[in-house]
């Protein structure tokens, strides 16, 4: 859910991503309420932006064309590709001592930014991207076991 400043400057929403595209379009000649330009903010992100600073909106927003696959296929993709590169990766020695530092997948994972935006994951209604984020979040926090 994503938040907007409206030409007044006055705060309005929350908005879904397919309200904001609605809001994108010009209906009877007007001006849209929503351009590229207009300041959006959402939970976990830092401070009032513009729409097209936020690579997930021009992916949704402002990109023309049809993607090759739905958006719910490339986020299962992408879990996927996460979950194998940190699974690569490990956090302990073959004694079971922690490596460090962390190995640079995990601990790009963990920046606060990056790991709201996987949790967020959890909040979605697709039992296979929610099992896909936990799958993840649960290789990144835990410790490699030594067999």
């Amino acid at each position: 859910e994503w938040f907007i400043k409206n030409k007044d400057g006055i705060r309005e929403g929350p908005f879904l991503v397919d309200e904001l595209r609605e809001m994108m379009k010009e209906k009877n000649g007007l001006v849209p309420a929503v351009r590229e330009t207009t300041l959006v903010w959402s939970e976990g992100v830092d401070d009032w932006a513009p729409l097209n600073q936020f690579r997930y909106l021009r992916w949704r927003l402002l990109m023309k064309g049809q993607s090759e696959l739905p958006h719910r296929r490339i986020c299962l993709i992408a879990l996927e590709i996460l979950y194998r590169l940190c699974s690569l990766a490990k956090s302990v020695d073959k004694k079971g001592n922690p490596i460090q530092p962390l190995p640079k997948i995990k601990c790009f994972l963990l920046i606060p930014k990056n790991i709201s935006r996987l949790t967020q994951l959890l909040l979605t209604n697709d039992p296979q991207v929610i099992d896909g984020a936990c799958k993840l979040l649960e290789e990144i926090i835990t410790c490699d076991r030594v067999v």
